[in-house]
């Protein structure tokens, strides 16, 4: 049985216009407005830095929070520690702990601002300072571990 390949074009494009118009108006806007955000905000510099510093935010966090797992194994790592350095142990594993709290608070509570100098100087502050304090938490394990 030899099938038309004219009949079989037009079932599928009947088929096609009848699955198109299920959706409802909503439906098909619902698909569209994706793109259309996404448009806006690669055309959009605020957008885009407003995404820059949310960026950096989470990769400052993601540093923040390692800092935060590392001070955790050290605590751990104290019970091994000889009890006459027990107080200068936890002493300055505090000062780091207390160092990385306050980087976290700052990196949450930085207020947006148009000010690209403001923003970079912030951005290389808290890289610095960041920076500064793992480098001080390896130095510490390196010290302690002996």
């Amino acid at each position: 049985m030899a099938k038309n390949p004219g009949i079989v074009l037009l079932a599928g494009i009947v088929i096609s216009i009848a699955i198109g118009a299920c959706q409802s108006p909503e439906e098909k806007q619902e698909i569209t407005e994706p793109n259309q955000n996404l448009k806006d905000t690669r055309n959009d510099p605020q957008a885009e830095y407003q995404q820059t510093v949310a960026n950096f935010a989470r990769e400052a966090n993601n540093g923040i929070a390692e800092n935060e797992r590392r001070i955790l194994d050290l605590r751990k790592q104290a019970s091994d520690i000889d009890a006459r350095y027990n107080a200068g142990y936890y002493g300055q594993l505090d000062k780091l702990e207390r160092r990385n709290k306050e980087l976290a608070e700052r990196v949450k509570n930085f207020e947006d601002s148009d000010e690209e100098e403001r923003w970079s100087q912030f951005r290389d502050d808290v890289k610095r300072d960041l920076a500064d304090l793992t480098s001080d938490l390896e130095e510490f394990a390196l010290a302690n571990k002996e």
